[in-house]
């Protein structure tokens, strides 16, 4: 019950960060905007203080992935809802053609660059969350 909980308050705080304010997040266009990627994958991160905009900059690398699409990565935006997941600062949200593409994004030497940046401006691990758009 209570993962069932935490998965529907971060499918709010995804929908509310992308789909309700334009100047929450970053989007950066990769691809045609107009082809839909089924596989989705958000990260979560929880800062140390005042690291909001260095950890936007160093995300953007990201962009640099072939297998990356549609990009957009924001900062917690509080909008008074209170199942808001308040805990993450910054969410990145990226889709794929399919799980190879994932797996390839997840090897890649940017993405092990950024892992390993990222890392001293973070709180805690970051928290994921995958799922298929059908």
């Amino acid at each position: 019950m209570q993962n069932l909980r935490l998965f529907t308050c971060m499918l709010c705080l995804t929908f509310m960060l992308f789909s309700c304010t334009k100047n929450a997040y970053k989007h950066v266009s990769l691809g045609s905007e107009n082809q839909t990627y089924p596989l989705v994958h958000t990260v979560y991160f929880t800062l140390e203080p005042a690291n909001s905009a260095q950890l936007i900059k160093t995300l953007e690398s990201v962009k640099n992935i072939e297998e990356v699409h549609h990009l957009k990565i924001g900062a917690f935006t509080d909008l008074g809802d209170k199942r808001a997941l308040k805990d993450y600062n910054v969410v990145m949200q990226m889709q794929f053609e399919n799980i190879q593409a994932y797996e390839a994004y997840q090897s890649h030497p940017i993405h092990m660059q950024l892992k390993k940046d990222v890392k001293p401006l973070l709180k805690a691990p970051p928290a994921t969350h995958d799922f298929m758009i059908e």
